[in-house]
């Protein structure tokens, strides 16, 4: 049985002996056999532990030659792994609860199939994911929450994203790209590369699969500095203080419409990737035996889920899509959603978007029963619901009876 790689071993994947010998010119900087000599020595520096150095050496590959595949996937690989390593991104991994990691390692006894289904669910949207308005904000409201309880984190947070960690990943991606380019991609590589005891075939399906799981994380980070969460007091919050009319607490950044845009595109692109993997593996014709995927892994419970799942995420976000859910009683409910409308038109502030509430003694919030928000669609998110539906839904809200007032 064989490990789902993580991103050391997926490098190691991309530095097989390569090109056979091209005749140079001397007029071009262009040197493919020199750029093979690069991804030679990469591999050296990795086997080493030298991530750094390895990273160097491929991106000098492909100045020699940019069409170069494995000095392509190796540059992708190296990159995203050595922001991982970044000290400025090193202490805020605590705060990416909840958002997809890039590589997990299995364990060993993991069945193929399974690993596969797996990794393929770090595309972000869940197999399990909740569709109902509650667990819907979750995310969101716990970022803010995180705000109010550690003021300067969330600037910290956004602005390591933003310059150290978006960049690095778009380069990544940039890389990937270059390889799906080549329809024909294979890379066959041997146990004494890989320490398998049999050989092991990555080809176009499997890269395919890393640029959506690139995509998915975009989308996540991009979400995460959209807004500005920052805390105009260090030293007296609260939330009545954030949540005042006026601040510019939970407002769009400057740019923040072209990032949400950019999430959108992103979430979008999972499912793209994620189809031409598919498309790709089922078209394989060889011995799947040592694939990396095989195309067995695509008729596992696990990888049908992931694909309805990423296809009612993809639906919603180009247009409404029916929610069925339980209302306060117990009986169905029925919703649309239409997660795109997050995303454009932006909401210029999301404390507009709120329902009715009042603070407590101890400036804390709570909800005004019946539940009522000035826009009960939320921005068109949810198209078809009003007030008197949210308020069957969610049931009586309010703070407890023995709450005193202000």
């Amino acid at each position: 049985m064989r490990l789902w790689f993580t991103l050391p071993t997926l490098c190691a994947l991309a530095l097989v002996a390569g090109c056979g010998k091209s005749e140079k010119n001397p007029m071009s900087p262009l040197d493919p056999a020199a750029a093979q000599q690069e991804v030679a020595a990469g591999y050296t520096d990795l086997a080493a532990g030298n991530y750094e150095s390895a990273n160097t050496h491929f991106k000098t590959a492909l100045v020699k030659d940019p069409n170069n595949p494995q000095a392509n996937l190796g540059a992708a690989i190296t990159e995203v792994y050595l922001v991982q390593n970044d000290p400025d991104v090193a202490p805020l991994i605590p705060y990416f609860d909840g958002t997809p990691a890039l590589a997990k390692r299995q364990a060993p006894e993991a069945s193929r199939a399974s690993r596969t289904a797996a990794a393929l669910g770090l595309l972000g949207p869940r197999t399990s994911a909740h569709y109902d308005p509650v667990s819907g904000g979750a995310a969101m409201l716990r970022v803010m929450r995180l705000a109010a309880d550690d003021p300067p984190a969330i600037s910290e947070v956004q602005y390591v994203v933003k310059t150290k960690v978006m960049p690095k990943l778009a380069y990544a991606e940039a890389r990937l790209n270059k390889i799906e380019q080549q329809p024909g991609f294979v890379l066959k590589i041997a146990p004494d590369v890989t320490g398998e005891p049999d050989s092991i075939e990555v080809d176009l399906g499997d890269i395919l699969i890393l640029d959506s799981v690139i995509n998915g994380v975009q989308g996540w980070l991009g979400l995460l500095v959209s807004y500005n969460f920052d805390v105009p007091s260090y030293e007296h919050v609260n939330a009545e203080s954030l949540l005042a009319e006026g601040t510019k607490f939970a407002t769009l950044h400057p740019d923040g419409a072209l990032l949400l845009a950019n999430a959108r595109n992103d979430f979008l692109t999972v499912k793209t990737r994620l189809d031409a993997a598919v498309t790709s593996i089922q078209g394989e014709t060889d011995d799947q035996s040592d694939d990396l995927i095989p195309s067995e892994a695509l008729a596992t419970q696990g990888f049908m889920d992931l694909v309805s799942s990423v296809t009612t995420v993809y639906n919603s976000l180009n247009g409404s899509v029916n929610v069925d859910v339980n209302d306060h009683n117990g009986d169905p409910f029925t919703f649309g959603l239409y997660i795109g409308r997050f995303f454009t038109p932006a909401i210029a502030d999301l404390k507009t978007k709120f329902p009715a509430h009042a603070f407590d003694s101890s400036h804390d919030p709570y909800l005004i029963d019946p539940l009522t928000f000035d826009d009960p669609t939320i921005n068109g998110i949810f198209p078809d619901m009003t007030n008197a539906r949210w308020q069957l839904l969610v049931g009586p809200v309010g703070p407890p009876p023995a709450l005193t007032q202000r």
